[in-house]
């Protein structure tokens, strides 16, 4: 996809020096989504300061998208058991 608002989550805190275009970001509007392997994990809604936790599995490689993505984007997601704990398609507020 050719579009300035779909670009690569690009490791800022994981050790790592790409995620090799495994992991998206999705700006439209006021919305911000992670899409990992063209899987939509999370979406950001940064009028309402909620996302939205949209796949309810954890992968090794999708775990370090949500973390990097949660990281970047201020949300309260560290690690596997932080994800873990939110139910899927709830409204939390960040």
């Amino acid at each position: 996809m050719n579009n300035p608002n779909y670009f690569d989550l690009t490791p800022r805190y994981d050790s790592r020096q790409s995620f090799y275009g495994k992991a998206k970001v999705l700006i439209v509007g006021q919305f911000i989504t992670l899409k990992s392997y063209d899987t939509e994990i999370i979406t950001i809604d940064t009028e309402k300061h909620t996302f939205i936790k949209k796949w309810s599995n954890w992968s090794h490689t999708t775990g370090r998208h949500i973390v990097e993505f949660a990281r970047q984007y201020d949300l309260p997601i560290s690690c596997k058991a932080d994800y873990s704990k939110l139910d899927t398609f709830k409204e939390y507020n960040y």
